[in-house]
C-alpha cells in the first residue's frame, strides 16, 4: 500500500506471508561411492527420501519504507523490513557405501527438527548533489542495523534402518521421537554500519569515488543454557576508492579498489568462530554504449587478495557438524565478458561469460567446486504478423566448465562433475499496458 503524506513524502508498506509443505525429501544428498571406490551411476531422479520425511516452512514478511524529497533536490529514505520464519521437519540421514551387486551396505537414521528464526532490518539513506570547485558532485550516506535471533530444538534420533540402492522404495519404518526436545541450538547476530561515498565530477571525462564504511558485530551460539560460542568486532573500517574516465562518447573506463573485512560464521575443531576474513578485491574494466544506445558491451578483470579464508577440514559424527581451517591467503583472478542489446525492434539477446581460478598460498587451487568457465546466452523475439505483435518467444543457455566437489575427509575422493549445458524455454504476451501473462520451462534438457 502507498501513501502521500504530502507532495514530497511518500508511504511505501507490504505484507507477505509464504508457506510451504514438502514430503519425501532428502537431507545430506546421495553417496557417491560404492564400496569398492567406484562411483555411482544415479538414475535420474533416483532420492533417498522416506514416506515420512517432511520440511514445512512458514514465512511472514513485513516492510515500511518512507521517502522524502527535501527542496534541495536531495532525496531520503528509511526502510524498516522484519522477517519471520517457522520450520518443522522430520528427516532420514542415509550414510554408506553400497555394495556394487547387492546394494547393501547403507543405514540410516531418522529425526525431527522445528525452531525458526526473526530479522529486523532497519536502512536509512540520504543522496543528493553539491558543488564545489565549479563542478557538480553527488553524495551518499547511509546506516544500517540488523538484528537476528534463531532458535532450532532436536527430538532424538530413531532406531536404525537399513537402505538398499536397489530397492529405493522409501518405506523405512518411521522413526519414534522424544516429545520433548533434547538439542537445543540458540543463535543471536547484531550487525550496525555507518557509511558514505561520493562521486567527484573532476574533469569533463574524469570522475573519482570514494567511500567508506565502519561496521560493528556482535553474535554469540548456545545450547539454550549457555554460550558455546561468541564474536564482536567494533569500528572496523572498509574504505573504497574508483573510478571512470570517458574514453570517447561511447567508452568509458573504470576502475576501483575494496577492501575486505567479514567476520566468519565457521568453527574451528574446538566449536569457536575462525578470525574474520580480509583483504582486498582490485578490478579494471571498460564498458560501452553501442548502435546508437541499443547494445550494451563491458569487459573486466579482476583479482580478490583475502586472508583467513575459511576452509572445510573434517566432521565429528558424534557431534554432526562440520569444522574448518583458516588458510593463510588466497588469490582468485578472473575476468567477465558481458553484452546484451537489441539487434533490432524485434530481437534483443545477450550473452555473458566469466573465467575465475583461486589459489592458496602454495599455489594449490581452491574453491574446486566452482566452475572456471561459466557461459550465458539468453535472447528473446516478438514475432511479427502473429496474435496482434503481442507474443513474444526465447530462450536462454547457460554452460559451466568441470568442477570437483571438495573431498569429504582428508583421504576420500572429490566428485568430478563433467561440463554441462541447461536450456530453458520462455513466452510471453502482452494482454494491455499494464497485464502481461508468461510461460517458462527450465532446464528442458
Amino acid at each position: 500500500l502507498d501513501f502521500d503524506l504530502g507532495d514530497d513524502t511518500v508511504l511505501n508498506t507490504g505484507l507477505s506471508y509464504q508457506k510451504t509443505s514438502a514430503d519425501n525429501v532428502t537431507w545430506g544428498g546421495l553417496p557417491p561411492f560404492y564400496a569398492d571406490g567406484g562411483l555411482i551411476d544415479w538414475d535420474r531422479g533416483a532420492s533417498l527420501g522416506q514416506d515420512w520425511t517432511y520440511v514445512d516452512t512458514k514465512r511472514t514478511e513485513a516492510f515500511a519504507a518512507l521517502e522524502h524529497n527535501f527542496q534541495n533536490g536531495w532525496t531520503g529514505r528509511v526502510v524498516l523490513t522484519h522477517v519471520r520464519n517457522d520450520m518443522d521437519s522430520q528427516l532420514a540421514w542415509i550414510t554408506g557405501a553400497p555394495d556394487r551387486e547387492t546394494g547393501a551396505g547403507m543405514s540410516g537414521w531418522g529425526t525431527r527438527y522445528d525452531g525458526g528464526y526473526k530479522l529486523t532490518n532497519l536502512n536509512a539513506v540520504l543522496n543528493g548533489d553539491f558543488q564545489a570547485f565549479g563542478r557538480d558532485h553527488q553524495f551518499v550516506l547511509g546506516a544500517m542495523a540488523s538484528q537476528n535471533k534463531a532458535k532450532y530444538f532436536g527430538y532424538g534420533y530413531g532406531a536404525d534402518f537399513t537402505v538398499n540402492i536397489h530397492d529405493l522404495n522409501g518405506n523405512a519404518p518411521a522413526p519414534v521421537l522424544l516429545s520433548d526436545p533434547d538439542y537445543i541450538s540458540e543463535s543471536r547476530n547484531k550487525q550496525y554500519a555507518v557509511y558514505g561515498a561520493s562521486h567527484f565530477s573532476v574533469t569533463d571525462r574524469l570522475a573519482l569515488i570514494a567511500g567508506a564504511r565502519v561496521n560493528w558485530w556482535d553474535g554469540q551460539e548456545g545450547d539454550g543454557t549457555r554460550t558455546t560460542a561468541s564474536y564482536k568486532f567494533s569500528g572496523k573500517v572498509t574504505p573504497y576508492v574508483g573510478f571512470t574516465y570517458d574514453i570517447t562518447p561511447e567508452w568509458t573506463a573504470y576502475g576501483s579498489l575494496t577492501s575486505i573485512y567479514a567476520p566468519s560464521l565457521s568453527q574451528d575443531i574446538n566449536r569457536q568462530y575462525l578470525d574474520p576474513t580480509y583483504g582486498w578485491n582490485y578490478e579494471l574494466g571498460a564498458k560501452a554504449d553501442l548502435l546508437n544506445g541499443s547494445m550494451y558491451v563491458a569487459a573486466a578483470i579482476f583479482q580478490t587478495d583475502q586472508k583467513d579464508v575459511a576452509k572445510y577440514a573434517g566432521y565429528i559424527e558424534e557431534e554432526m557438524r562440520s569444522y574448518y581451517v583458516s588458510i593463510d591467503g588466497t588469490k582468485t583472478r578472473g575476468l567477465e565478458l558481458e553484452a546484451a542489446g537489441a539487434l533490432t525492434d524485434r530481437w534483443n539477446v545477450s550473452a555473458g561469460y566469466t573465467f575465475r581460478i583461486a589459489k592458496d598460498n602454495q599455489d594449490v587451487e581452491q574453491q574446486t567446486d566452482q566452475p572456471r568457465h561459466t557461459l550465458k546466452v539468453a535472447t528473446d523475439y516478438r514475432l511479427a504478423n502473429i496474435l496482434d505483435d503481442k507474443l513474444t518467444v526465447g530462450g536462454a543457455m547457460r554452460w559451466q566448465s568441470a568442477t570437483v566437489s571438495m573431498p569429504w575427509d582428508g583421504e576420500s575422493l572429490g566428485v568430478r562433475q563433467g561440463a554441462y549445458a541447461v536450456f530453458d524455454l520462455n513466452a510471453s504476451y502482452e494482454i494491455n499496458d499494464k497485464t502481461e501473462l508468461s510461460f517458462s520451462v527450465n532446464n528442458i534438457m
